[in-house]
């Protein structure tokens, strides 16, 4: 009879254990699952995610967008001496131009390297560019830009390029896929 007062004891232990372990994971995931819910991701995650990449790299003009993103880099460079952090969000009281403004970004970040971030979260990774100053020099000499340079100055950065060597033919294929498409809508085809 003592034994199985002991054995219940533990399973309720264990329960109660699992119990709050789950409340754990719940109150961990759950800010991310309602903001992509009331972002729309929900309704169609991988879809809208490229979308919004096929914008940035195929439909966009990265000119337009590493000049708008400079214009923030310009306001809010001393802000991260003042705050001391790595990385911060940008101030609410500068503007956010249109062309990343259009992107449709989640953050859009100044760092302590003086590069700007403009990140947007997709299902399963995030991705955006890195802004930098005209004659960017960084501090480390194993400094990593981003992941694929889209015009001097703009760096394209996908998290899908760390988990997948392969990552960067995708993202090439995406690239001459909206290039073929622009010609076919151009009748460049050549028939």
């Amino acid at each position: 009879m003592r034994r199985r007062k002991k054995l219940g004891w533990r399973v309720i232990l264990g329960l109660v254990i699992a119990g709050a372990i789950c409340c754990l994971v719940l109150a961990w995931t759950l800010p991310g699952i309602l903001e992509a819910a009331r972002r729309g991701f929900m309704d169609d995650p991988v879809g809208h995610a490229e979308q919004i990449r096929v914008q940035l790299l195929c439909e966009s003009d990265h000119q337009e967008i590493l000049q708008a993103g400079r214009e923030i880099l310009d306001q809010t460079r001393h802000e991260y001496r003042i705050r001391g952090l790595h990385r911060f969000p940008i101030p609410p009281d500068v503007p956010i131009p249109k062309p990343i403004e259009n992107l449709q970004p989640h953050t859009v970040e100044a760092t302590s390297h003086d590069f700007l971030i403009v990140e947007m979260r997709g299902w399963t990774n995030d991705f955006g560019v890195y802004v930098y100053p005209e004659n960017y020099e960084p501090r480390d000499p194993n400094f990593k830009f981003g992941d694929r340079q889209l015009i001097p100055g703009l760096w394209y950065h996908d998290e899908g390029y760390w988990c997948n060597p392969n990552y960067g033919r995708r993202i090439d294929t995406l690239i001459e896929t909206c290039k073929a498409k622009r010609k076919e809508t151009r009748g460049e085809s050549g028939f």
